[in-house]
């Protein structure tokens, strides 16, 4: 028999996991509650299942639940769903954050609930897309036995990849996967700014980057940061980022800073490259130090 789930907070994660879940019978849909309604309803139509609720007390009672809300609004939830009894003992309370820990579900914990916390790592922006791409991905998660021995299989039936983790070790993690995956949007950007600086049109310089893009992550990530390095810095081309440097703060000084900054990190896998000679090394980051000027800022 499915264990039953309700959900609180229909957000793309909600959506991608209702349907993911229910296509694969993992869980039984119950309920989705939202502050908005309207929300609550397009998650159940796009999961294909359950039911909308507009207020907390209309929930049924259910064996697994999924609070979906923003993380800052993970503990007060959970102090509701206690406050109300809304959760019996035994049953299985989890939330896919990335910073929070199944620590901010102690209220429900503490009235016999099991809690931990799973986190996807995954990009939701579009859930459509997420439910064809999410096979593969990496969870981290932590928490409660009783409740990671009813979750996990839950994932995997979804053909996730588990990675156990340590609760205070989360913020870390997190800020490893913002950098990666948000901090590469603003970078892409900065990427684009610059080639617009130089008069070449976003969609032409999109289409420029996306091989090039492509190759340094696989070869990145599928071999090492030293393997992928190539570029002026890699070649301790002094004169080269000093150029760009006049260039960028004549044309797009909004960038300078991001720049310098990203220059540093790169001097360092250089120097682990041993391919640029130490005194060359030691020129750039001197260079990528040094104070801008005034009228810089």
């Amino acid at each position: 028999m499915q264990a039953t789930l309700n959900i609180l907070g229909a957000g793309k994660l909600a959506r991608t996991l209702a349907r993911l879940w229910h296509q694969q019978r993992s869980f039984a849909l119950q309920q989705c509650y939202s502050r908005r309604y309207q929300s609550a309803r397009q998650c159940c139509d796009f999961a294909g299942a359950g039911r909308a609720i507009s207020t907390l007390d209309d929930f049924d009672t259910a064996d697994v639940w999924l609070l979906a809300t923003p993380d800052r609004a993970i503990a007060e939830t959970a102090q509701q769903l206690a406050a109300q009894r809304l959760v019996r003992p035994g049953d299985i309370v989890f939330h896919c954050s990335g910073v929070q820990t199944a620590q901010s579900l102690q209220p429900l914990q503490s009235a016999g609930a099991h809690t931990a916390s799973v986190h996807p790592l995954h990009s939701f922006a579009d859930p459509a897309a997420s439910i064809r791409s999410f096979a593969g991905s990496y969870c981290a998660a932590e928490g409660q036995a009783a409740a990671l021995q009813r979750l996990l299989p839950a994932f995997e039936s979804i053909d996730a990849r588990i990675v156990t983790i340590e609760a205070s070790a989360k913020p870390l993690y997190h800020a490893g996967s913002v950098i990666a995956c948000n901090y590469l949007v603003a970078l892409l950007e900065a990427s684009l700014q610059s080639f617009a600086a130089a008069q070449i049109p976003r969609r032409m310089a999109a289409q420029m980057l996306l091989p090039i893009v492509h190759n340094t992550v696989d070869n990145a990530l599928g071999g090492s940061p030293e393997q992928a390095l190539t570029g002026p810095i890699a070649r301790g081309d002094v004169d080269t980022v000093a150029t760009q440097l006049a260039q960028l703060q004549a044309a797009a000084p909004q960038l300078l800073a991001l720049y310098r900054t990203l220059g540093l990190q790169t001097v360092a896998i250089a120097a682990r490259q041993n391919a640029a000679s130490d005194t060359a090394l030691r020129q750039l980051e001197a260079l990528l130090k040094k104070d801008p000027p005034a009228d810089e800022n």
